[in-house]
């Protein structure tokens, strides 16, 4: 019977094909319907005539076939990444996610295949995408590219690496992978080595030149060497270099009257060779919303969707984006001080259910510094105080290990509490009638980002207390935290307003500014001084900043027994290896130092950072003697124990946690006296911490240190340790956080 229905099926099929041919999809899928209605035993024709429909365009149909198809259960893998694959090109990110979900276990062929993969999970879940990339395709340039994407996206810099430097040494083309790699070696904060590969990138013409520039000027500011970054902007300048590459040289050089003329140029005098989607991208990543409203509006290929979002704004907030009058005279609208006047009024503050019990604090990473070790702090102060660990969120948006940005994240999960990694989280869908999500869509970068990823989090808890911790923070906890009247915000700031520390973010002080004039909002600084720093900044009155030390686990330090001077005196550092810590003028006053004692001094620095190399570069050319770097050791018990003295000469600082644990173990501290650092010594009778001017340099510093140091070693830990024990408990801060929290169960 089989037999005798074969001939009709085959004239049927040359029906399909002819029809098909003829462009008459309509009447070629009735005949496919009508004769090989059986989608399990005739998948294969189903496939090829969705195949074909997708190959003339009529993706419509092409997405019902295979809806069929799915629907009976059929389907090969190559339909399954041609289905997705055709979700992606209509922008239903989050249906082809879905559907891919469903089908664990197929087989890529191709690296087209893993392109759909790649495309519909490289953001949100890097995993999924990673996990299915075969072995036997990695001899395919493309899609080793591809995973080497996915695992710096996860953050896994160390195996990117590795897997680049394979190959650059294997592959045909290792020109491809040189970029990928001064990428990786800045993001595993190796700098220099960074900045060579871009300048070996930009003399082999890999990229191009504007590009080159722009990386170079940022590995070059974050070297502290602004100058010979101002050099190159000035010769890029001279250069034919696309404007929007300028601009963005200009804005991470902090020259923003500089951006905003490139910018105006860019549409005053339109040049049809420019990039004017990227011209629009740069115009947004930095606040400058006329300028992107003007670029969007006026170019008919330019993206519906922001067109459309930007028309609504328009209206939403009765305002006139991107016309010619506002370019040109300086008075041009920016982003996020256009919005701020209109999301006070128009936050509906009074609707919605009332907020939960939920702390959450908010961070940018774990990272192995005093900011992030006392934010673990904290969360033990706030359970001490009767808040119980369930209802404390903490979220972070790195936490990547390759990257250092997980450091304390052991002992974070030790206080169980919960732990959200923010660069997982995908952004909630964007919602015309909300003004907070409409503006968050215009702000810049990166606080758009951030503030993307925070707002998924915050309306799924709901927090009563919302906690940022530092600036970036802060500033995104805020405004994504603003409008229900029972919700407390509370911003944990820097020892120093931005400016001062030479941050370039041009919205902070009108952000800062208005937030600090919203109801239920405090500002805390963990010392006097950048307290005081905040309010004349913001023209507050003294007070208005609270003040809540920093602490430390007390128990286990002062119960600890300092190290009794045998042997050669131990001069210790425990700091991180980068340009605000000093690092080279440690060294350079350590072998001064050497020269001037008439006893045997050794030094120990304790920490790891992009100056590593450097620093070792340094000692051998010195020729400086019993001087040792370690990295790997992180238990203070250990660090301080074996430790005489220590030596702390940052430029800048809060209130510094080694200080504190040094006293606390006992041991003379001398340290400039910059931040809150003379907050955090002890300078009262026996043992007293030796102050040294913030611009010293190594002779002076030596000289007064060989004058201290003998004395101070010669007297008692005693009143050291009680300053410590008076001043920064962890009963104290949690006594300070439950007054500013507000009620005893961390509920407002």
């Amino acid at each position: 019977m089989q037999q005798n229905n074969e001939k009709p099926r085959n004239n049927q099929r040359d029906v399909l094909d002819k029809l098909v041919q003829s462009q008459d999809f309509m009447g070629a899928f009735g005949i496919l319907q009508q004769d090989f209605g059986d989608i399990a035993d005739y998948s294969v024709v189903w496939e090829r005539f969705a195949t074909s429909c997708v190959l003339a365009g009529r993706d419509a149909l092409a997405l019902e076939v295979y809806d069929r198809i799915f629907s009976s259960g059929a389907g090969s893998s190559s339909a399954v990444v041609e289905h997705a694959e055709l979700l992606l090109k209509d922008g239903n990110l989050g249906p082809a996610q879905e559907f891919l979900r469903q089908y664990p276990d197929i087989k890529l062929q191709t690296a087209e295949d893993v392109a759909v993969y790649f495309r519909a999970f490289e953001a949100f879940d890097p995993s999924f995408a990673l996990d299915r990339i075969p072995d036997d395709l990695l001899v395919d340039d493309t899609v080793a590219l591809m995973r080497i994407d996915l695992l710096r996206r996860l953050g896994r810099f160390e195996i990117a690496a590795n897997e680049i430097q394979h190959q650059i040494e294997q592959s045909p083309r290792p020109d491809r992978f040189l970029v990928r790699q001064a990428r990786t070696l800045e993001a595993l904060g190796q700098w220099a080595a960074s900045q060579t590969a871009w300048e070996d990138i930009r003399k082999q013409g890999l990229a191009e030149e504007g590009e080159c520039l722009f990386n170079l000027m940022r590995l070059l500011k974050r070297q502290d060497k602004s100058e010979q970054a101002l050099v190159l902007f000035s010769s890029a300048l001279q250069a034919d270099i696309p404007i929007f590459q300028l601009a963005r040289c200009g804005a991470v050089l902090g020259l923003p009257n500089t951006v905003r003329g490139l910018l105006d140029r860019a549409i005053l005098t339109p040049d049809e060779n420019e990039d004017h989607e990227k011209l629009a991208n740069v115009s947004l990543d930095f606040g400058m919303l006329d300028h992107f409203a003007a670029l969007v509006l006026q170019q008919e290929t330019h993206d519906l969707g922001a067109k459309e979002l930007l028309k609504h704004l328009a209206r939403t907030f009765s305002i006139e984006l991107g016309h010619r009058k506002h370019f040109g005279m300086g008075g041009s609208q920016t982003s996020p001080q256009l919005f701020l006047p209109h999301l006070a009024k128009q936050i509906p503050r009074a609707d919605g259910e009332p907020t939960s019990d939920a702390v959450l604090l908010v961070n940018a990473t774990l990272a192995m510094g005093g900011a992030e070790r006392q934010l673990v702090q904290l969360v033990k102060a706030i359970k001490s105080a009767d808040v119980h660990p369930s209802r404390i969120h903490v979220a972070l948006f790195s936490l990547s290990e390759d990257r250092g940005h997980a450091f304390f994240l052991p002992q974070l999960r030790q206080e169980n509490v919960h732990i959200h990694d923010l660069s997982t989280v995908q952004p909630s869908p964007l919602d015309m009638h909300d003004i907070q999500s409409l503006a968050t869509r215009l702000l810049p970068s990166p606080l758009r980002n951030d503030a993307l990823q925070l707002q998924t989090l915050v309306k799924q808890l709901n927090p009563g207390i919302i906690h940022g911790w530092q600036d970036r923070a802060s500033l995104a906890a805020a405004w994504t935290g603003i409008g229900p009247p029972d919700r407390k915000l509370f911003m944990s700031v820097r020892n120093m307003q931005p400016s001062k520390r030479g941050q370039t973010v041009p919205y902070a002080f009108d952000m800062y500014k208005w937030i600090v004039q919203q109801p239920n909002v405090k500002m805390i600084a963990n010392s006097d001084i950048g307290a005081r720093d905040y309010e004349h900044w913001l023209g507050l009155q003294t007070g208005d900043v609270a003040v809540v030390k920093n602490a430390l686990n007390l128990p286990k330090i002062l119960n600890q027994r300092s190290r009794k001077p045998a042997g050669p005196v131990v001069l210790g550092g425990v700091f991180r290896l980068a340009f605000n810590k000093r690092p080279e003028l440690w060294l350079r006053t350590f072998a001064k130092l050497q020269r001037k004692l008439d006893f045997e001094i050794e030094a120990r620095i304790f920490g790891r950072g992009p100056l590593e190399e450097n620093l070792s570069k340094m000692i051998t050319d010195l020729e400086v003697t019993n001087f040792k770097i370690v990295t790997n050791t992180t238990d203070m018990a250990e660090i301080y124990a074996g430790l005489d003295a220590l030596l702390l000469m940052s430029r800048v600082e809060g209130l510094p946690n080694v200080v504190l644990e040094a006293q606390g173990f006992g041991l003379p501290v001398a340290a400039c006296d910059v931040g809150g650092t003379r907050e955090a010594c002890l300078l009262d009778g026996p043992g007293t911490a030796l102050l040294l001017d913030e611009d010293i340099n190594a002779d002076t510093a030596s000289d007064k240190i060989a004058e201290w140091l003998p004395g101070a070693l010669a007297i008692g830990e005693a009143d050291r340790k009680r300053f410590i024990a008076e001043n920064f408990s962890l009963a104290k801060i949690s006594a300070d956080m439950q007054m500013l929290y507000g009620a005893s169960d961390g509920h407002a």
